[in-house]
């Protein structure tokens, strides 16, 4: 697998017979080995399509987006628009190319013709955090419940930062459940490889970080780590850490105003929300330290969230553990009770919720 995103334009791309494909992709067309069904979603400037391999009957969802930037719309040809998309779709690609873990959403294949860029995905058979938490209706996740997903999605962010890759647009809405409980990060189209400092800002306005507020370069990684703090904040307190309908006021507010964390949380959890939302950057926790913090530990100090499978990020957040330890701010208990049940019993319950909601709503996910 190669860990370095191509700079060319949809390099990564195989060329489809511009013969067989109409403008408009339509629902029983072949793009590939795969031919298309179902519309799963749509958006400004693209469309998912649930898809399935005619020789293996494998089920996949494709990202369908067009080259002029106008999903589905004519008019005359925008070049630059065109190549705005084209590198935002290559990006994509390689990135996805460029992790290959089980926390992140997998890509199979990637395909293009003059008017169109495929993106052949996992299906996975969930619903997305967001719905998640709003399926709650005002019940908040328990701290055990809420750890688990931050825990899995902090293993494909350590994935992605170890291969040089950002995300920069972590949200509840890019974090998918599936019908196990299994999480994983998905959305990959504002990632980029980390190449020193990035300068185009990114993201989605209660994610966003400090150091963007304010228009400065920054370390996608760091980045990515305030937006998980605000994940896990609102998993836990039901609401966003800073919030406002004015966007003017919501920037001032993640500029200067403190993260106000309950106390019924307990100092743990506090502390490390403290960690995730620090406002300097260069004090923020880094993403291959977090699963060392106390709060995923049990009385033993063993990691309380991580499985036999997660052999890779073991390996990979040990390494700096001692150092960080000595750096972070802990208390004699922690919230899982045990390393063996902590992980399982979450997963369990994430299951039964996406179980009930796929069965209410008839969501199949992407």
């Amino acid at each position: 697998v190669s860990h370095h995103i191509p700079t060319s334009p949809c390099a990564a791309f195989i060329t489809v017979p511009t013969s067989t494909q109409p403008p408009n992709p339509n629902p029983r067309q072949m793009i590939g080995p795969y031919r298309l069904q179902r519309v799963l979603g749509e958006g400004l400037s693209a469309v998912v399509r649930q898809a399935v391999h005619v020789k293996t009957g494998q089920q996949v969802a494709v990202k369908i987006l067009s080259r002029s930037g106008k999903r589905g719309r004519g008019g005359k040809n925008d070049e630059e628009a065109a190549k705005r998309v084209a590198l935002k779709a290559c990006r994509e690609a390689a990135a996805l190319r460029a992790v290959e873990h089980p926390n992140i959403v997998r890509m199979y294949g990637a395909y293009q013709t003059l008017t169109h860029l495929f993106l052949v995905l996992e299906l996975v058979h969930g619903v997305p955090l967001f719905d998640y938490l709003q399926a709650q209706r005002g019940s908040l996740l328990s701290p055990r419940e809420a750890l688990y997903i931050c825990a899995e999605v902090t293993k494909g962010l350590m994935a992605c930062h170890r291969h040089g890759v950002a995300h920069r647009d972590i949200k509840a809405e890019n974090v998918m459940i599936d019908r196990k409980g299994q999480v994983r990060i998905i959305d990959f189209d504002l990632a980029n490889r980390v190449e020193g400092e990035m300068r185009t800002a990114c993201g989605s306005s209660y994610y966003v970080p400090p150091e963007i507020c304010r228009g400065e370069t920054y370390d996608g990684r760091k980045a990515d780590v305030w937006s998980l703090g605000v994940l896990l904040y609102t998993m836990l307190v039901g609401h966003y850490p800073f919030d406002d309908e004015s966007e003017a006021n919501l920037l001032k507010k993640i500029l200067h105003q403190p993260v106000e964390v309950p106390p019924h949380l307990g100092p743990e959890l506090k502390d490390l929300l403290q960690q995730l939302l620090a406002k300097d950057p260069t004090k923020r926790i880094s993403s291959c330290h977090i699963l060392n913090h106390r709060v995923f530990c049990d009385s033993k100090g063993r990691n309380a969230y991580s499985k036999a499978s997660d052999r890779e990020t073991k390996a990979s957040s040990s390494a700096n553990s001692h150092q960080h330890q000595k750096q972070t701010t802990v208390h004699p208990h922690s919230v899982p009770p045990s390393s063996a049940t902590a992980a399982t019993a979450a997963t369990a319950a994430a299951a039964l919720r996406v179980a009930t909601l796929a069965r209410a709503s008839g969501t199949t996910g992407t």
